[in-house]
């Protein structure tokens, strides 16, 4: 088992794994350990065991996309789809978190999402999710339009409701004028 030292090394990435490349008699192998979390820290850290031969390749770019990017009622919610491109041209869904993508976002009071990124809406505003796979950041901006005027009209129309059903009128009275249309 070799030993080596890194500094410098950047954390707080989400999952990533660790790669080498060696060259041995002139023949070139890499490798790479399962993903892992690395996290800022002063003292040393294990890395899962690096594995030579079929390595995944490093996306070149990450893209988002969902079936809307406006959420029109709170509980709302939409799926996000997370495309790594790769050098070669190849594509792939990395959208579930374990193929080592890590979502965040920008206003957990707008909408929240899952490890797997489905979004959830909670109140009105724009929100802007991130997607990080192996080191390519994607970003999509996500509306929620939660309408509170509807909400609370239909919460009265339960309350008109609720007072029509309950009671009846006595001879000669009536109801408030405008409770019912």
């Amino acid at each position: 088992m070799e030993r080596g030292l890194l500094s410098n090394v950047p954390a707080n990435f989400g999952q990533v794994r660790a790669r080498a490349t060696c060259v041995e008699n002139g023949i070139t192998t890499s490798g790479q350990s399962d993903l892992f979390v690395f996290q800022s820290t002063s003292t040393a850290v294990r890395i899962p065991q690096i594995t030579f031969g079929d390595a995944h390749p490093i996306p070149a770019s990450l893209a988002l996309s969902t079936p809307t990017t406006t959420l029109t009622t709170a509980g709302a919610t939409t799926q996000i789809i997370v495309t790594a491109r790769y050098p070669d041209g190849s594509t792939q869904n990395v959208s579930a978190s374990s193929t080592g993508t890590s979502y965040t976002n920008s206003n957990t009071r707008v909408a929240t999402v899952s490890s797997d990124g489905l979004v959830t809406a909670v109140s009105s505003g724009t929100v802007i999710i991130s997607a990080l796979h192996e080191g390519a950041l994607g970003l999509i901006r996500i509306q929620a339009r939660v309408n509170a005027l509807k909400l609370h009209s239909q919460q009265y129309l339960k309350q008109v409701v609720r007072i029509e059903c309950t009671r009846e009128p006595l001879a000669g009275q009536t109801f408030g004028a405008g409770l019912l249309a």
